[in-house]
């Protein structure tokens, strides 16, 4: 059973509207017509906490997304990257939105102080290292992910650089695979 509470309660500016929008196209109801009853029966969690997902820009964990988006993809056609939406969900206008070709649908745009290339790079090489790790990145607490994204973003833009430091992620990850770090 997907866990029903929201583990930090982090909103995330538009999280709603982006997750509205996958959730049209992989032909859910509409919202106000049984879309969070409908999330909830689907993916076995609270109908409160789907209404969170759906209106109040209040994602689930990490890992119930991480299942949500890889179940919705699988009805979408085209070749759709699972951590790629995941980014676009939490993120908006920071990384590319995986549904457009250039990111033509624009989303309540908001000023970032980090490059977007910088942050879909971050994300991309964390989740391909931890995979090389064997490391379940969803089984790792959300404060400790936005560290790990944190740092290695902070590290590049000190360096002037849009390349993460691998070296940094190994590190980080490895401390998280050891929980030394809490």
């Amino acid at each position: 059973m997907f866990d029903m509470e929201i583990k930090n309660k982090q909103k995330f500016d538009g999280f709603s509207e982006r997750f509205n929008f996958l959730l049209d196209m992989a032909e859910f109801p509409s919202v106000g017509t049984g879309r969070a009853k409908a999330l909830a029966n689907q993916f076995d969690c609270s109908k409160s906490g789907a209404q969170n997902w759906v209106t109040n820009n209040l994602p689930p964990k990490r890992e119930t997304l991480n299942s949500i988006v890889g179940k919705l993809i699988t009805r979408l056609s085209g070749n759709l990257n699972k951590n790629q939406v995941i980014a676009w969900l939490e993120h908006g206008d920071s990384v590319s939105n995986p549904f457009t070709a250039g990111g033509l649908i624009q989303f309540n745009k908001t000023q970032k102080s980090f490059n977007h290339v910088l942050l879909s790079r971050v994300y991309v090489a964390v989740h391909k290292i931890a995979k090389a790790m064997q490391l379940d990145i969803y089984s790792i607490d959300d404060k400790l992910m936005d560290h790990i994204y944190d740092s290695v973003i902070q590290k590049a833009l000190d360096g002037k650089t849009n390349e993460p430091d691998k070296y940094l992620i190994v590190s980080l990850l490895r401390l998280c695979q050891k929980q030394e770090w809490r």
